[in-house]
């Protein structure tokens, strides 16, 4: 098994207000550090009115077969506000699940398990949205950790190599 990240590369839907950057998904995949380490809080995107972004992904990378497991990241601020995540892959929603209440910063994450092909990998969409509550809620950094069969990248049969 493999294992690689994807970060947003695109707005598929948007609902929250963004700060930084001219574009949505700009504001959540600027920064390069992963959990733990915690992102810069220049750029953003916020909502306080139960709204959601989606984020077209990078594609998979170029030796993935199977897609087995996706673990949506976020680093966010909740303010008291419910935060929630999902994906699309597959031509479906995965189920929104709720991100830790934590009233301050922190990464949390959802982990989706399943078989998904490269095509339905590189359609894949990650959500973030306001679920209620009395605050606002803030996200920094979002991207997903892919784990998956690797095949082979080259026309090269490993007979052909060392047969």
């Amino acid at each position: 098994m493999a294992t690689d990240y994807l970060d947003p590369n695109g707005d598929n839907a948007v609902g929250f207000a963004r700060t930084g950057e001219a574009t949505n998904w700009e504001c959540v995949s600027k920064d390069p550090n992963r959990y733990p380490v915690a992102p810069g809080l220049a750029t953003y995107v916020s909502d306080n009115t139960l709204a959601w972004d989606d984020y077209d992904m990078e594609d998979a990378p170029s030796d993935l077969v199977e897609c087995t497991s996706i673990k949506l990241w976020v680093y966010y601020n909740d303010q008291l506000g419910a935060i929630y995540g999902d994906i699309y892959i597959g031509g479906s929603l995965q189920g929104a699940s709720m991100l830790t209440v934590i009233a301050g910063y922190g990464w949390d994450s959802i982990t989706y398990n399943g078989s998904w092909t490269k095509a339905q990998t590189n359609g894949l969409l990650a959500r973030v949205l306001h679920g209620g509550g009395p605050g606002p809620v803030y996200a920094y950094q979002v991207y997903c950790e892919i784990t998956y069969t690797a095949g082979a990248t080259s026309g090269r049969a490993w007979g052909t190599i060392f047969g």
